[in-house]
């Protein structure tokens, strides 16, 4: 896929070297909460030695190799609210293919399954990421009319007050 350490791939294990990177809530969320095994900021383009935290309006992919069923289980909701990371994939076992979700949709008629994503992973490399063919396409397939966390929160609010 053509990610390394030095273009925007992170692993969980090596936290102290990119907890100050990005913003406190990100990097606590990431390490503490959701743990995947690596993720991989789009465009990270921040010092390496920098201790100064880059904003992060990017999107994350997150990976996750060979989750146990617990984590599985959980994956869905932790993506869904964490409102970053729009692709996830999971490796779950070396001998198939990566599976590759929709961070920010459930499976219809679930709340606890992402929706799957039919891409090819070669989509996922680092020059489709970079020039922007794989979010166009996503954008178009998966992506355009479906709200973020966000959105849902702020449409609580909302209603909430007119309630009020």
């Amino acid at each position: 896929m053509g990610y390394n350490r030095e273009n925007g791939l992170f692993y969980l294990d090596e936290s102290d070297t990119w907890t100050n990177k990005f913003p406190y809530r990100i990097s606590k969320v990431l390490r503490d909460i959701i743990q995947p095994y690596a993720f991989f900021s789009v465009h990270h383009h921040g010092d390496v030695n920098s201790d100064h935290p880059e904003p992060i309006n990017n999107p994350l992919i997150l990976f996750f190799d060979k989750p146990n069923e617990e984590k599985r289980t959980d994956i869905p909701k932790w993506t869904f609210c964490f409102g970053q990371a729009p692709v996830i994939i999971i490796n779950n076992n070396d001998h198939e293919p990566l599976d590759i979700y929709h961070g920010y949709n459930f499976a219809s008629g679930s709340n606890e399954l992402l929706q799957r994503i039919n891409a090819e992973l070669e989509e996922f490399s680092l020059i489709n990421l970079t020039l922007g063919k794989t979010w166009k396409k996503l954008y178009r397939d998966y992506f355009k009319n479906v709200p973020k966390v966000d959105t849902y929160l702020l449409n609580n609010i909302i209603d909430a007050r007119r309630i009020l």
